[in-house]
């Protein structure tokens, strides 16, 4: 998880307030036992 906190502030245009409110979305959905990860195979279509 930190290697990607590092890449969303190496892209400069998120605010700390923006990566920690997309960190506890992502986390939301984990603790739901959603694999979010599954999306990126729907956006790769």
């Amino acid at each position: 998880m930190d290697e990607f906190i590092e890449y969303l502030r190496s892209i400069g245009t998120l605010s700390e307030k923006s990566i920690r409110d997309d960190l506890s979305r992502i986390n939301s959905i984990a603790k739901r036992g959603i694999d979010f990860k599954k999306g990126e195979e729907y956006a790769k279509i």
